[in-house]
């Protein structure tokens, strides 16, 4: 829940979502190139922006929350 942007960690995302039986919901607004190599994987999914209301149900239903940045 935020904006992807060039501070976002495709790469990590790439990483733990592969060869792993779980689905990553990612909301928030777009504002970076999203690299091909996660666009093509099934358990990746972007929502784009997202009203505050639907934020509870989401976190609810969620297992586990990320922030996954870049380290620089």
């Amino acid at each position: 829940m935020g904006a992807v942007a060039e501070w976002f960690d495709f790469e990590i995302i790439d990483n733990v979502s592969t060869n792993i039986n779980y689905n990553f919901i990612i909301v928030g607004p777009i504002r970076t190139t999203i690299p091909t190599n996660i666009i093509d994987k099934n358990n990746i999914i972007f929502t784009g922006a997202l009203p505050y209301k639907s934020m509870p149900f989401l976190v609810n239903k969620a297992d586990v929350g990320i922030i996954p940045f870049k380290i620089n």
